[in-house]
Formats: structure tokens, C-alpha cells, sequence
């Protein structure tokens, strides 16, 4: 309680009622389904332990009102959270190609690395456990999912083709269970979801495990990664999407799509000159694949099921392991050189 009333309220040093961005991308971000997108949002704290973060915005591209609103519960544990949204972009696939913020970059150059539909609807969150312990949350969400169009460059072909969706009401039932520091330095967690969409149940699981190792001397950092999930006769947007930048470098960018998939990641990173510049190794491999016949989606283009894919690369870590600039190979029938320039991972969600 002490630990509560100290941190969350004596040094805070925020006021009840401000202005609030999630990311850089909620203030502004530029995409091949939304064109230019400019939003602003607020962010109220109740004496009553809820806080409050509404955001609202509008996409030029497509003429629309995107709005979320966040209720959450402050405290500890447990806590409940319920979100309601109003067509709202979403990524197909579990792994995020890169931030909001060098996505939109890539977009000012014709490069638009995300495959998003829009989703209209609530969904409830209740969590127990520590914060930084082991925890689970238990989900309920309700939305209407609907297609993303082209909506930059429709004559001149400067962007691939938006992946279509299964339009429909969607209806999903969830848990998820996270054990931080579960061996020393390994995190885990599973992800377990029920859905209906237009009278049909698919179920799908996701597992992760995660070993991240900062040596206190700057000697040696390492991070290492291994997840693999399945989903059972899903929709479009339930399918996973791999290769190129943050899965398999060195590849077409998200060529192979499958309803199962596992992908096992290396890095092995020294400082040079700390903290301006480091060295790293990487290592990907992994493999998608649709279970029963090979058959994509109307309006998708990938493989199926081109079996093993790996890659492998040396970069730079740049200004306090903030930047960071990769030269790749890809392994394997396919396989080419690439040049990535990104942000640190951790970063993304703030960007």
C-alpha cells in the first residue's frame, strides 16, 4: 500500500486531467490505408482509483473519425480494463513488422510494411497476479472487423495491395498467462482465444519464451526468443504473416503465411565505444504453414508452406542501443542480402 501511494500518486508529477498520446503514431502517422492521420487525446485520473485516456483523431485518406476510450482500474491487483474503440486500425499477424513511427517513414518512401483492417467494438480485461510477477488475464471482446482499402496510390501502384479480411462481427473469449523471471532470467507466456465470425468457431494458442541477459559490465548482452503458435481454421486475420524486417531479414517482406507458425530469434550484442556505438550478431529461423489444403485467402498472395527459412546478420547499435543499423542475409531458396535501419524493439510501443 505504502509502494502504491508513493509511486502512483507523491511522484508522479502528473496532473489529474491532461493531454495524452499512447505513441508518436496517435499523433500522427501516414499509411497506404489511411493516408495522413492526425489525433490528439486526454487523459483524466478519478479519485476513485479509474483512469481515463480517451484519444480521437482523422484519417485525410479516408475520410473517417478513429476514437478509442481506455477505462482502467488503478489498482494493483486485480484490476480490470475495458477498451472501446470506433474503427480503429489493427496489424494482421502476431509479430509487428516495425514502430508506428519508421512504418510512417517508410510509407513517405512507398513502403508500406503493415497489413491493416479496422475494428469497431469493446473488449474487457480483467488481470490478477503482481505486475511484475507471474499474472493472468481473463477476456471478453466484441467487434466488427471490416477490410482496409488502398487509399494512396490507387493509379500510380507505388503500394502492394491491402490484404482483404473476413468482414463480420467477431465475438472472442480469451486468457493469458505470463510468468516474468520465470528461471532466472527467462520469461514465459501462453496465450489461449476462442472466436466466432459469421456462425464459424476457430480456437488459436500462442507460447513464448524469452531469455534477455544485460551483463552489469557491458561485457556481453544477449537476447533470445522462441515462439510458435496454431490456430484452427481461422480467418484471414488470424493468419500468420513472416519474413523480412523483425522476423526473417533477408527475405521477402511477409511472404510466407500460414494458420501455424514458430520463429526462434538470436541477438548477441557488445559495446564498442559505450554509449555511441556496439556491435551485434543475429540469427532467425523459422517456418509457417496452413494445415490441410494450401489454399490463400481470395485477394493474398504468399507461400504456404515453403518450408525452413533463416537468416542471419552483424549491425550496429547506435546512441545508447537506441538505433540501429543491420546488414542480413537470408537463407535459403529466396534469400538475398538487406539493409534495415530501425529502432530498438522496446521502443515500439512508444513510437
Amino acid at each position: 500500500q505504502a509502494e502504491q501511494l508513493i509511486r502512483d500518486r507523491a511522484l508522479s508529477g502528473l496532473r489529474p486531467a491532461r493531454f495524452y498520446w499512447a505513441s508518436t503514431s496517435d499523433a500522427a502517422r501516414y499509411s497506404r490505408a489511411e493516408g495522413v492521420y492526425l489525433g490528439a487525446g486526454s487523459s483524466l485520473r478519478h479519485p476513485a482509483d479509474l483512469r481515463l485516456r480517451s484519444h480521437g483523431g482523422w484519417s485525410f485518406g479516408r475520410s473517417h473519425l478513429t476514437a478509442r476510450l481506455d477505462v482502467t482500474s488503478d489498482a494493483r491487483t486485480p484490476s480490470t480494463r475495458v477498451t472501446l474503440e470506433w474503427r480503429v486500425p489493427h496489424d494482421i499477424g502476431p509479430v509487428s513488422p516495425a514502430s508506428g513511427l519508421m512504418n510512417s517513414l517508410a510509407s513517405l518512401a512507398g513502403e508500406d510494411w503493415t497489413d491493416p483492417y479496422f475494428s469497431t467494438g469493446v473488449r474487457i480485461q480483467r488481470r490478477f497476479g503482481a505486475v511484475d510477477g507471474p499474472r493472468a488475464t481473463a477476456r471478453l471482446g466484441w467487434a466488427d472487423q471490416r477490410s482496409a482499402q488502398l487509399r494512396v496510390g490507387e493509379t500510380t501502384g507505388v503500394f502492394r495491395p491491402v490484404r482483404p479480411i473476413e468482414d463480420g462481427i467477431v465475438r472472442t473469449v480469451g486468457a493469458e498467462v505470463a510468468w516474468p523471471r520465470l528461471l532466472g532470467p527467462v520469461d514465459a507466456r501462453v496465450d489461449l482465444e476462442a472466436a466466432r465470425l459469421n456462425g464459424r468457431t476457430w480456437t488459436s494458442a500462442e507460447g513464448i519464451l524469452a531469455v534477455q541477459r544485460d551483463d552489469a559490465w557491458r561485457t556481453l548482452d544477449l537476447d533470445l526468443s522462441v515462439r510458435m503458435g496454431f490456430a484452427d481454421d481461422p480467418p484471414p486475420q488470424g493468419l500468420t504473416l513472416l519474413g523480412g524486417r523483425n522476423t526473417l531479414p533477408g527475405h521477402e517482406h511477409r511472404a510466407f503465411v500460414g494458420d501455424r507458425y514458430w520463429l526462434a530469434q538470436a541477438r548477441i550484442g557488445r559495446p564498442i565505444t559505450a554509449p555511441w556505438v556496439g556491435v551485434h550478431l543475429t540469427g532467425a529461423v523459422g517456418r509457417t504453414f496452413i494445415a490441410g489444403p494450401d489454399v490463400l485467402p481470395t485477394g493474398w498472395t504468399g507461400d504456404p508452406d515453403a518450408g525452413v527459412r533463416g537468416s542471419v546478420g552483424l549491425g550496429l547499435d547506435l546512441l545508447w542501443d537506441v538505433l540501429r543499423l543491420d546488414v542480413a542475409r537470408g537463407l535459403g531458396e529466396g534469400g538475398d542480402w538487406a539493409l534495415l535501419f530501425g529502432v530498438n524493439p522496446r521502443f515500439h510501443p512508444w513510437l
